[in-house]
């Protein structure tokens, strides 16, 4: 642990003065008097605000819900607190991987369910994680079910008894049972459309799912332990 000298800043594990302003985005600066661990953008005029990191820039996804807004980045995920537009405040970076190598695994798609986020991986690391964002500041993650397809898109769906994730990647269609986010099983498959599936929509017990170069096959997923192709 780190403590922080007063009329300094701490932010993305560098130091600056009161005053200094961030390497990449100048119009940022350290106001310790605004906070000590983030930017004060007050001085930057443009109607968008970037959320970054200085160590990464490639954001993969995201989603909202209510005053939070959660992203896969290639370490792992973060948490903003958007409940002021125009100064989100960054609140955990939660670094994933094997042993300590977050090189490992890279999140990509990402969904959300209540407070149950849910994202697939590539990297050549086919995995479905899923994380408990009840405290953004502090997430807390499950250990991940293997072989889901690189690149997997992913989204929820409560079928009353039971939540499911269906997720489209590189080795077909997966539904799985996420009733309990510690013991994650599959229900059911669908392939034989190699590595082509790029991504899925839902629309009641449909699933749409966009093949490379190919279409849109049309999915009935009205039963997740029996999935069938019908257009």
């Amino acid at each position: 642990d780190y403590t922080i000298q007063s009329g300094t800043c701490l932010i993305d594990g560098a130091c600056y003065s009161n005053g200094e302003s961030n390497p990449t985005q100048p119009c940022e600066i350290c106001n310790p008097s605004t906070s000590q661990i983030n930017w004060d953008i007050s001085g930057c005029d443009s109607e968008f605000v970037y959320l970054t990191s200085s160590q990464w820039s490639a954001h993969k996804d995201v989603v909202t819900n209510g005053d939070y807004l959660f992203t896969t980045v290639p370490y792992g995920i973060q948490s903003f607190d958007i409940s002021d537009p125009s100064n989100p405040i960054k609140l955990q970076e939660f670094y994933i991987g094997d042993e300590g190598d977050s090189s490992q695994v890279e999140p990509y798609h990402i969904d959300l369910y209540d407070d149950l986020l849910a994202f697939g991986t590539s990297g050549g690391w086919d995995r479905l994680y899923l994380m408990d964002v009840s405290n953004p500041s502090d997430m807390q993650i499950y250990d991940p079910i293997e072989d889901i397809g690189e690149n997997a898109d992913i989204k929820f769906k409560n079928y009353g008894s039971d939540l499911v994730v269906l997720a489209v990647g590189h080795n077909g269609i997966h539904t799985y049972n996420v009733n309990d986010p510690s013991s994650i099983y599959e229900m059911s498959s669908l392939g034989g459309y190699e590595k082509d599936l790029i991504s899925i929509s839902l629309l009641g017990d449909l699933a749409y799912v966009l093949v490379k170069s190919r279409g849109v096959a049309v999915i009935d997923i009205s039963d997740p332990n029996s999935l069938s192709q019908v257009g």
